[in-house]
């Protein structure tokens, strides 16, 4: 008889005790980690992005000798901005005149970055010219994407000490 700290006297509970566990119990803890795994790979794979708003008034509007289909426009910034704006980034703009769905946006890239001579912010912003019906002092907000991460990145930026 096995020395034991409980005594069983019933024989089913004997009979259930000596039997070993299901394979799927013991090795549960695996699965459960190989999904949990796969599921951090997974949501790992979509791009997580930070993001700057900045609100503006429209000064100027060109076109570019080098890009017919594409304008610039100049975008004087009612706030500052930081210093991880850099040109060529991408970014989206709405101004009050366009709807404010995913058709509304007018998707370019900062071309070069300006101050006035009371160092306020002017972004110059290249974009395509359809869907634009701007004009120079209407307002809007831009965009602008700053980093791309995935989500262990942001993880690790997040618990850094």
């Amino acid at each position: 008889m096995t020395c034991s700290k409980y005594e069983l006297r019933n024989r089913e509970a004997q009979e259930i005790m000596a039997k070993p566990p299901h394979a799927f119990i013991s090795r549960g803890n695996i699965a459960v980690m190989v999904i949990l795994l796969a599921s951090f790979y997974f949501i790992n794979t979509f791009p997580l992005y930070e993001r700057e708003l900045a609100h503006f008034e429209i000064t100027g509007i060109g076109t570019d000798a080098k890009q017919p289909d594409s304008i610039k426009l100049e975008l004087s910034l009612n706030n500052g901005i930081s210093k991880n704006v850099k040109a060529h980034q991408l970014a989206k703009v709405s101004v009050n005149n366009l709807k404010f769905n995913n058709a509304g946006f007018l998707h370019g890239r900062v071309d070069s970055i300006g101050h006035t001579q009371y160092n306020a912010p002017i972004l110059y912003f290249t974009c395509s010219s359809a869907g634009l019906s701007s004009q120079k002092g209407m307002i809007g907000n831009i965009e602008i994407i700053i980093k791309k991460k995935t989500f262990f990145r942001m993880l690790l930026e997040r618990f850094k000490m």
